[in-house]
This record gives structure tokens, C-alpha cells and sequence, in this order.
């Protein structure tokens, strides 16, 4: 007689061009990767350890594939349901967008630099490399602001 397996485990879960943390091993369930900003989406890949086992999906649950993210924290959810359908397990993983941070640490040194030719210089330069941060149409203000006053 056939006996229906009970693996709930993944084989692999990676997510490009970041680093999961821990590194994955299927009894961990929980993960954590950064990403800057600038980082839109990510690409989610994994599969199930044993091929009858099957992935659940349903609000919050995952494809492998391509997650859009959103600023600041992202929760992608995988369920995987043993083949006897007795035994689960669901896998997290929180994606988070760093530079958040770093602009709002931008934001409030530029709130404080006295507006002269050098400090302007150096604002400009770090206000176009972080040109494609949320925060864009505030820093914008800022500079606005600023060239008013000078």
C-alpha cells in the first residue's frame, strides 16, 4: 500500500540580488533581505522539496516570480502542503527597502546647512544621486526653498 508522503518543505527560496538572513534552510521559516530603494521589484524563486507536494497560494501567498515592492517593509508569503495534506509549512520573507532612512537622515542634515556656494555644491551632488528617492518632491521643495533665500 501507498504511503502519501508528509515532506512540507521547500528545496530551494532565493531572492535575486539579495542576500536572505539567514541563509535558507527548509526548517528556518522566517527570512529577512535589504534592498536600497532604488531596487522597484525583486525576483522570487523556489520550489517544493518533494514534486506531490503542492504550494499553496491565496491572500498574501506567492508565485515564484517577479514582487513588485512597495517603500519600507514587504512581506511575501510561501505555504507548502505535504502530499498527505496533513503537514504544512509556511516560509516568510520581509523585504525591506533601506534608503527610506538615508533620505530622511538627508532631509534633516539639509535642514541644517547654512545655504553658502560649497554646502549648495555638495547638496546638489548628493540631492542628484538620490534623485530617484519618494522623497524627491520634498528635497525638491527644499532646493527651491534654498535658491530663494540666496
Amino acid at each position: 500500500m501507498y504511503r502519501l508522503n508528509d515532506d512540507a518543505t521547500l528545496k530551494y527560496l532565493t531572492v535575486a540580488s539579495a542576500e536572505l538572513e539567514p541563509p535558507f534552510n527548509p526548517d528556518i521559516m522566517q527570512y529577512t533581505a535589504n534592498v536600497p530603494y532604488s531596487v522597484s521589484s525583486i525576483v522570487m524563486d523556489f520550489e517544493v522539496n518533494y514534486p506531490l507536494a503542492a504550494l499553496w497560494t491565496g491572500p498574501g501567498l506567492e508565485q515564484p516570480g517577479i514582487k513588485q515592492l512597495n517603500a519600507g517593509e514587504n512581506i511575501f508569503g510561501v505555504s507548502v502542503y505535504a502530499e498527505n495534506k496533513k503537514y504544512y509549512k509556511s516560509y516568510w520573507v520581509r523585504i525591506i527597502c533601506e534608503a527610506l532612512v538615508t533620505a530622511a537622515v538627508f532631509l534633516l542634515c539639509c535642514d541644517r546647512i547654512l545655504p553658502n556656494a560649497v554646502n549648495l555644491s555638495l547638496i546638489k551632488h548628493i540631492y542628484n544621486q538620490l534623485a530617484y528617492i519618494i522623497c524627491h518632491r520634498a528635497v525638491a521643495v527644499f532646493f527651491s526653498d534654498t535658491f530663494a533665500r540666496v
